[in-house]
């Protein structure tokens, strides 16, 4: 499995011992991956849920945080200082950028929006549409 997801054995031992390894140190494409390889989604692999019809696609979050700039009367810089990540590069290309962070970038992205977190989780991977994507 830890040669599956790219990362070594001693990693994937981290991830099985800590709760907290999963969401803060693997990307969200790997993620992704690891719930594929368990054949679970990875709402049921972080055991949280969402409803479908609250779900945010990866690549509508930008337009979340651009609403949330113009309501709040803030920079992308002062949001990002305010969740403690430089949302420029996400904002710029959200699906690529963002299968390489890991869930806690999501965590807190969706804290500082006022979202629940789970909520803009991808359901699984679309292996055609560029990386992971909400699918209901």
């Amino acid at each position: 499995m830890a040669q599956l997801l790219g990362i070594n054995i001693h990693w994937y031992y981290d991830l099985e011992m800590h709760d907290d390894e999963l969401t803060s140190t693997l990307s969200l494409a790997q993620a992704l991956e690891l719930a594929a390889q368990l054949g679970v989604s990875l709402h049921d692999l972080l055991a949280v849920s969402v409803r479908p019809e609250n779900a945010v696609m990866l690549q509508d979050l930008p337009k979340y945080v651009e609403r949330h700039l113009v309501i709040d009367g803030i920079t992308v810089d002062e949001f990002s200082d305010r969740i403690g990540w430089d949302l420029a590069p996400f904002l710029g290309e959200p699906v690529e950028v963002g299968s390489g962070l890991p869930i806690m970038f999501f965590q807190d992205l969706a804290d500082g929006l006022g979202i629940p977190w789970p909520d803009v989780l991808p359901h699984s991977a679309s292996r055609g549409s560029h990386g992971p994507r909400n699918e209901t």
